[in-house]
């Protein structure tokens, strides 16, 4: 709740409920690395959290070239992917999503993404050339951030097609590149990057900024069209941290998601 203005927070006004990149404390001076926006009082805290993380799927979308009806392949189910594949598909594509985990397709299609594939029980390539026609998905965004999944991702994408990378890769790989590569030659795909903070905080004339993005996650998540609510699996007190990160890299079925609930604490 902002409780006073200083110079640098014009974006909110005493009373309001807002969104902030701070830590958590009792009071934060919102300055201009801490962005703060409000967000409506009658909003879910528990759902509206989760625009910190669609925030950083946001970033495929405004990274490519997408058109209403294109289709769009997003690999990777956890939260970022899940709200990537969610927001491509409110920008009108026709999406399919892939993952290993029952858990993490369970929850895409309770997201309303229905076109989902356990890659792991089903062949992948053979389920997106079916619905292209033989042709690929115009967009494939890989959302793990492994850089074999990218070299097998892009050779799922079209010709004139967008691979993005929304994953970050930073693990080592050993594998022959030379296939993706010669796909990414020869069909003339371009290969982009998602990282967000490659885009500008506040408005400039030549991009998008992240804080639009935010005010319009924040609408989205409010009036329902980006659903959040099916991708909670654990609500929690701060006090138990250590339980639920570790629930969270080493039970992918059980553990999509967490919020933490300050009042719990004792």
């Amino acid at each position: 709740e902002v409780l006073a203005i200083g110079d640098a927070v014009t974006m909110c006004k005493p009373g309001d409920r807002v969104l902030s990149f701070s830590r958590h404390a009792t009071h934060v001076k919102a300055d201009g690395g801490r962005m703060a926006l409000p967000v409506p009082l009658d909003a879910d805290p528990r759902e509206m959290v989760f625009a910190r993380m669609a925030g950083v799927s946001m970033s495929a979308l405004r990274s490519s070239s997408v058109h209403p009806g294109d289709t769009v392949l997003v690999i990777g189910m956890g939260l970022v992917g899940n709200f990537a594949a969610q927001i491509f598909q409110i920008a009108g594509a026709d999406v399919m999503v892939a993952d290993l985990s029952e858990l993490r397709l369970e929850k895409a299609r309770a997201c309303r993404l229905d076109r989902a594939v356990n890659s792991g029980q089903d062949d992948l390539t053979e389920a997106v050339m079916e619905w292209t026609d033989g042709e690929g998905a115009r967009i494939v965004v890989e959302a793990i951030g492994i850089s074999e999944v990218i070299a097998e991702a892009t050779l799922l994408t079209r010709e004139h097609g967008e691979i993005i990378l929304l994953g970050s890769p930073r693990a080592h790989g050993v594998f022959d590149a030379t296939p993706m590569l010669l796909h990414l030659h020869l069909k003339a795909i371009r290969m982009i990057s998602a990282y967000e903070w490659s885009w500008p905080q506040h408005p400039t004339h030549r991009a998008r900024d992240i804080t639009a993005n935010y005010r319009l996650l924040i609408d989205w998540i409010a009036t329902g069209r980006l659903r959040t609510s099916p991708l909670l699996t654990h609500l929690a007190s701060p006090a138990d941290c250590q339980t639920i990160y570790e629930g969270l890299t080493s039970k992918r079925e059980e553990y999509l998601s967490a919020v933490f609930d300050w009042s719990k604490l004792p």
